[in-house]
């Protein structure tokens, strides 16, 4: 369903990885939370160990990512942490992520479009069309770049072709 739980089955290598905390019987939810809107155990797990040197403080507490310091926190970390294959978005927006001969052969290369892919790859690139999502984000960055003025002519903004 909707509880952000599908990575936790044990069968899986996010399962054993980032084990997931259990309330009742059933997963513990990791529903969007924070700043940036924190989701699944495998971005709580590595962002706990991070945060505290352990991946279960989180994976048993993700509420924490709402009411703490760890609000703004998660989304400082998700700007810079680096999700492989995906690079991190600081170095896809600073221009230093170049990207390898696997990133070629999936078509993902600098811009916008590669931010779209770091934060919601799955759901919102690689279908080969524009899914209502990324069309979103595009709108609004083109709007912020007439703006504030940069130019983003020649910049790849979409992500409907990328994969990973």
């Amino acid at each position: 369903g909707c509880g952000y739980d599908s990575a936790c089955d044990l069968s899986t290598w996010q399962g054993r990885t980032w084990p997931c905390g259990a309330d009742g019987g059933k997963w513990k939810k990791y529903y969007g939370r924070g700043a940036k809107q924190l989701s699944y155990n495998f971005n709580y797990g590595p962002f706990s160990d991070a945060m505290f040197g352990t991946v279960h403080k989180l994976l048993k507490n993700p509420d924490l990512v709402a009411s703490t310091w760890l609000n703004l926190a998660s989304a400082t970390w998700f700007y810079t942490y680096p999700q492989p294959p995906k690079p991190s978005m600081l170095h896809v927006i600073d221009g230093t992520w170049v990207p390898n001969e696997e990133d070629k052969k999936n078509k993902l290369e600098p811009g916008f479009g590669a931010t779209i892919m770091i934060i919601n790859g799955g759901i919102e690139c690689g279908h080969r069309s524009e899914k209502p999502q990324a069309i979103n984000r595009q709108e609004y960055y083109k709007k912020f770049a007439e703006y504030f003025k940069v130019d983003i002519s020649g910049e790849e903004i979409s992500c409907a072709h990328m994969k990973f």
